[in-house]
């Protein structure tokens, strides 16, 4: 695992509710009603109604998971970063760069992101694809510098430049 599939995913990772029922609520709020929850989370309809009402007071740790899991997934799939900072060191200084996903025709800058990078960031974390979403993160870099230099160091290789160093993600 790479440590920008790590970032990215971090960077991105949604605040659920704490809490199994509220984390149902949320769930159900996303998907519109108890049937196609529950289902999403692996359980029957009629379960989701015991644990919902306060009949079913302890449930099984696998149903937890299941909600939190498809929770997590239809989070990441409506998440569309606006920007994603990176944190990497090239030789002499450390550096923490903001790329900023432009939108429509704004003009380029140094660390623009193409359009349509944050879905395409979004659904490969809505996969569970942290690699893919460092692959979609570093293919919407427009600078080619810094495509480069992200391409490098996500490489773990080394650049010719006047120290020959390597650059990384810290």
């Amino acid at each position: 695992m790479s440590i920008l599939g790590d970032k990215v995913a971090r960077a991105m990772e949604p605040q659920l509710p704490s809490g199994l029922r509220a984390q149902m609520a949320a769930l159900k709020e996303k998907l519109g009603s108890v049937t196609a929850a529950a289902k999403a989370a692996g359980m029957d309809r009629r379960t989701w109604q015991r644990i919902e009402s306060g009949k079913t007071r302890s449930p099984k740790a696998s149903t937890g998971t299941g909600v939190v899991r498809e929770l997590r997934r239809v989070l990441l799939g409506e998440a569309k970063p606006a920007e994603v900072k990176v944190a990497w060191k090239q030789p002499g200084r450390n550096r923490t760069t903001t790329f900023t996903e432009r939108s429509g025709s704004a003009r380029a800058g140094s660390t623009s992101l193409k359009p349509g990078t944050g879905d395409a960031i979004g659904a490969s974390l809505a996969r569970g694809d942290k690699e893919g979403a460092a692959r979609a993160f570093l293919d919407g870099i427009e600078d080619p510098w810094y495509a480069d230099m992200m391409d490098l160091a996500y490489e773990g290789t080394e650049y010719d430049d006047e120290s020959s160093s390597s650059v990384a993600f810290v």
